[in-house]
């Protein structure tokens, strides 16, 4: 289960591997991670919604503490949206964190901050918490108030860095995260 006081890093698998073959990458994951990581990190993935329930299972037959997220939503309980997926849905599959405004959303599908405005409310009435992708001009009281997660080109060599940076909490790791070594190391960025 999710920490609020511990650093927390996520893997955005984006539109990458297919279903077998992030089952494949989680047990690697979870291979590569030992229960000081776990203790140290809140790690969370967030697979494509094929691959979401496939994951699920995984993670749950095996009791690997990894913490399952969702890329996006839409704030809709259900309706005629087509290539959707509701919040009520992802809720039903143990999905803890859901990603909204993410930069590609907002600029390839025009997601404006009042969609990711009804997106967020509706993650938060679904009990899961949004990693809401806002850029970076946080104040210090909402950096305070809010786990920050750098989201930006993190690789293991840069994470050590990046998390000592002021008001931030965690990453939000994109391709770095389909290689189950490389992510490992980026968890562990505090004994880089």
């Amino acid at each position: 289960m999710p920490d609020e006081r511990k650093p927390i890093i996520s893997g955005n698998w984006k539109m990458h591997l297919n279903h077998f073959e992030a089952i494949q990458l989680v047990q690697k994951l979870s291979y590569a991670l030992t229960k000081e990581d776990y203790d140290a990190v809140d790690v969370t993935v967030h697979p494509p919604f094929t691959d979401i329930r496939s994951v699920q299972t995984v993670l749950d037959a095996d009791r690997i503490p990894i913490v399952l997220g969702a890329q996006h939503c839409h704030w809709e309980e259900k309706g005629a949206f087509t290539g959707e997926v509701s919040p009520a849905m992802l809720a039903k599959l143990n999905v803890h964190y859901v990603v909204a405004g993410h930069s590609e959303r907002r600029e390839l599908f025009g997601e404006t901050d009042e969609w990711v405005n009804k997106k967020v409310k509706a993650i938060i009435a679904h009990e899961m918490t949004p990693i809401m992708c806002v850029g970076e001009t946080h104040g210090a009281d909402a950096a305070a108030a809010v786990r920050v997660q750098y989201g930006g080109s993190v690789k293991a060599t840069n994470a050590a860095e990046l998390m000592a940076g002021p008001d931030v909490d965690g990453c939000l790791v994109g391709g770095a995260s389909l290689d189950p070594d490389d992510f490992a190391r980026i968890v562990r960025y505090r004994a880089s």
